[in-house]
C-alpha cells in the first residue's frame, strides 16, 4: 500500500500604488509605506514594519536655467498674464532601509518655475494647449 503526499502552492499578485506629493524642496528620508515579512504592504503609520523611504533630489541646474528665461521673458515683471509652470526634473530613489530598491530621474511639476506667457501671445491669434498633469505648455500654435 502507498501514501501520497499532495503539496499546493499559492502564488498572489498584489500591485499597489502610493500617492506621494513633494513640496518645492528636495525631500530625504520621506516614508512612503512600510513592508512586514508577515502582513505585507503596511501603511506608514504602522509601525510593526519596516520603512520604504523615497528621497528626491531637485536638480538644480534646470531650475537655474529656467529661472533666467523667466526674468528674461518678463518684460512685466511676472505681475499679470497666464500663468502655467514649466516643470522641473529630480532624481527619485526608494530604499527599503539601506537597500536600494529603484532610482529615477523623473518630471516633478513641483520642482518647476512659474511664469507667465508673453503678451504678444495674448492678442488672439494663438492657441495654446497646456498639459494639465504639470501645467507646463503642451503646444502653441497659430490661428
Amino acid at each position: 500500500m502507498s501514501h501520497f503526499l499532495l503539496a499546493s502552492r499559492t502564488k498572489k499578485t498584489f500591485e499597489y500604488s502610493f500617492d506621494f506629493i513633494p513640496g518645492e524642496n528636495s525631500v530625504s528620508g520621506e516614508v512612503a509605506f512600510r513592508f512586514s515579512e508577515n502582513k505585507g504592504i503596511l501603511p506608514k503609520n504602522d509601525l510593526s514594519g519596516k520603512p520604504v523611504v523615497v528621497d528626491m533630489k531637485k536638480l538644480d541646474d534646470l531650475a537655474s536655467a529656467q529661472n533666467k528665461l523667466k526674468t528674461a521673458g518678463s518684460p512685466t515683471g511676472g505681475r499679470s498674464g497666464v500663468y502655467y509652470r514649466m516643470p522641473g526634473k529630480a532624481e527619485i530613489k526608494v530604499m527599503n532601509g539601506l537597500n536600494l530598491m529603484a532610482v529615477s530621474r523623473a518630471t516633478v511639476a513641483q520642482f518647476g518655475t512659474v511664469a507667465n506667457l508673453p503678451v504678444s501671445l495674448m492678442d488672439g491669434s494663438y492657441k495654446i494647449s497646456f498639459h494639465p498633469g504639470t501645467g507646463a505648455i503642451k503646444s502653441i500654435l497659430k490661428d
